[in-house]
């Protein structure tokens, strides 16, 4: 990756950095979810590993009860709420976020240090958006299972 890890300012004629209409309806009618550890390419993974859009393998996943839900959805929509307009150009996810709403699957994958959410409708990503925050609540609720983290960059 020749630009991995360059910063630059969003396109100011790009789309709004915000959630869609139905993935603010999905996020906040969901009673549950599931909380994915990812490992980025680069970072070791188990072998067997199930791969995550590929972008990342499983390291662990955990079922949220409707409280942990809630906490997580939240700690996603303040990540892209608190965007500056600075994103790199890498993606290396280390959590990701499973909704399913009606028949489709909405994944949401995320990378703090690169600034970047992409969210996906089945295997189709719907939405590539800037982000900005820390990972303390995610991880959080992931060492409460004991599901491994990957380092941070």
């Amino acid at each position: 990756f020749p630009n991995a890890g360059a910063v630059h300012a969003a396109d100011t004629d790009a789309k709004p950095n915000r959630l869609s209409p139905e993935v603010l309806k999905v996020m906040q009618n969901a009673k549950t979810a599931t909380l994915f550890s990812l490992a980025p390419d680069g970072v070791q993974a188990p072998a067997g590993a199930e791969d995550f859009h590929g972008h990342a393998a499983v390291l662990g996943k955990m079922a949220l009860d409707a409280k942990q839900s809630a906490v997580a959805i939240r700690a996603f929509e303040d990540a892209v709420v608190n965007w500056q307009g600075l994103k790199a150009d890498c993606f290396e996810p280390r959590h990701g976020l499973r909704i399913v709403s009606g028949k489709h699957v909405y994944d949401f994958v995320l990378c703090y240090a690169c600034g970047r959410l992409c969210v996906y409708r089945d295997k189709d990503v719907i939405l590539d958006l800037g982000v900005k925050g820390s990972p303390k609540v995610l991880n959080a609720l992931l060492v409460t299972k004991k599901i491994p983290l990957a380092p941070e960059f």
